[in-house]
């Protein structure tokens, strides 16, 4: 697909996208795993900004096996060889998630989940300048507010007590086998993303 192609292939969709929206929108969101197409659409639109939203792998896969529907939707059961093979599976997408950030991180902005928890207001504000919008106090108040008002619609997606009880969950639900098993297979991730040992 030539550069001409690519761009009218994004322009349509993005039209498509927002038609019951304003035609002036200034924002078009997606939400995706890593993959290439971040790349192709940086190629087409220089102007494209990209988060890359990360949390610790170990409380991920803490919440992983917390989850009882996410393990019967995805085939893995309740023994203990089933965490292991998701810790494979896990690494892989952390795999391309790391490769992802090293090629576009000039362009892109980092967001950790942990950060957004104990630093909502500084976190958003960087946030919020990368993305070239209002970062004043009344505006991360709001955002931080609307989070508050509508937290009934995760509440099913909910395996900790609060989001701060999420934080560093690993250490009290993960055995020391798990955690080495980690550390062997996710540990690259570790450092690229600011988590320790």
């Amino acid at each position: 697909m030539g550069r001409r192609n690519a761009s009218f292939a994004v322009d349509s969709s993005q039209g498509r996208c927002c038609s019951n929206w304003s035609r002036s929108a200034r924002w078009f969101a997606e939400k995706q795993f890593p993959s290439l197409i971040a790349d192709v659409l940086a190629e087409v639109d220089d102007s494209t900004l990209e988060l890359f939203s990360v949390r610790d792998p170990r409380d991920m896969l803490s919440s992983y096996v917390a989850t009882p529907w996410w393990r019967e939707f995805f085939g893995y059961g309740d023994e203990p060889a089933a965490a292991d093979r998701l810790v494979v599976e896990l690494a892989a997408q952390l795999r391309l998630l790391v490769d992802s950030w090293h090629r576009r991180r000039s362009r892109a902005h980092l967001v950790r989940y942990e950060d957004i928890v104990s630093s909502p207001h500084e976190t958003l504000a960087a946030l919020l300048a990368y993305l070239e919008l209002d970062s004043d106090a009344a505006t991360i108040d709001s955002m931080l507010q609307s989070i508050d008002d509508h937290a009934d619609l995760s509440a099913s997606h909910r395996t900790a007590d609060s989001a701060g009880g999420s934080i560093g969950r690993w250490r009290r639900e993960l055995t020391p086998e798990l955690v080495k098993t980690c550390e062997q297979a996710l540990g690259f991730a570790y450092e690229k993303f600011g988590y320790a040992l």
